[in-house]
Formats: C-alpha cells, structure tokens, sequence
C-alpha cells in the first residue's frame, strides 16, 4: 500500500455542503515501520503530512493521529483544521485504496486513491455502495479530484469503446 496514490474522490459525510474545491490531490503513503504510517497530502498549492500510530498489530487497517500536521507552502486565506482521530482502511488493492478518516466530534470523510488518474464508474460505484454500508447513513457531497488534470472516471463501456478504436486505429496503421 506504500506509493503514490491519485486522489479520486473526497466523499464528505457531513449534515450541510461544502463548496467544491477545484484541486488536484496526490496522496503518499510512507510505512517508517511496523508501528509507525506517513501520509502526505499534496494538493497543487501546498501539502499536509500527517503521522499516524499503529496501535494495534492484529489491527493494522486502524490508524491513529500522531501530533499536528506539518503544513507546507499554506496559500493566503487557506484555514486549516487539524485533525485529531482515527483512519480505517476499508479496502486495499494493488490498484485502489479507501480511507475513512474519522475525528472528533464529529469530522467524517472517506478518500477514494487510485494508482492511475482514473477509475471507471463501476468500480467507483462498488465503493460507494460499501462506504454507504460502512458508515451511518447521512447526507454524503462528494467531490471529484483531478477534473481538469487528466483525471478521469469511465464507464465500463466507454473503456470498451476506447479499446476498440485503440484496435481499429493499430490495424489501419499495419
């Protein structure tokens, strides 16, 4: 799970929005030891490291904060909210992560990482439907990250099509 990570999605599981924040996010996960995780957000302006614990070596998918976060290159205007709680990795593959991370009183937001800029809806759609059952049922806004970057999210039929006029295009140049 260690790597570079594309950021997907921002799933917010609030009560009220949250404007869209037109960013594009990359996501490090660093493994110092057996005990100890890095996570380093980058967004274009500036990034957050955040250092977690592993309490619990039965439980590893279960992280906890460690301190405050180092925030580097803060634009003008930019209010940061430090977060104090836990993370849980609810899936990990060779392919894509979801993180929920969860503090106190009552901050909730899921973090959908890919290894590549994009993830097609079928597979976005699988995640959706094991947050929903994850976490208690309240409003979610999610917000998309990467639009304009190169980040994007296909269909199963649209990867098909995209396929086939790769195909059609390689033979007519034979």
């Amino acid at each position: 799970m260690s790597g570079s990570w594309y950021g997907i999605e921002i799933m917010e599981h609030v009560h009220k929005g949250r404007p869209v924040v037109d960013s594009c996010i990359r996501v490090e996960i660093q493994h110092q030891d057996s005990n100890y995780v890095n996570l380093i957000w980058k967004e274009r302006d500036f990034k957050v490291q955040y250092k977690f614990v592993i309490l619990d070596q039965k439980h590893r998918g279960n992280w906890t904060s460690q301190g405050s976060q180092n925030i580097i290159g803060k634009p003008d205007g930019y209010i940061y909210e430090q977060f104090a709680g836990n993370v849980f990795i609810v899936k990990a593959s060779d392919t894509n992560v979801v993180l929920v991370f969860c503090s106190i009183p009552n901050k909730l937001f899921s973090l959908v990482l890919s290894k590549t800029h994009f993830m097609n809806q079928t597979e976005l759609d699988s995640i959706h439907n094991m947050i929903d059952r994850f976490v208690e049922p309240i409003s979610i806004e999610r917000r998309k990250y990467c639009v304009n970057e190169g980040s994007r999210i296909f269909s199963s039929s649209q990867v098909l099509s995209l396929f086939i006029i790769a195909i059609f295009t390689f033979r007519l140049k034979i």
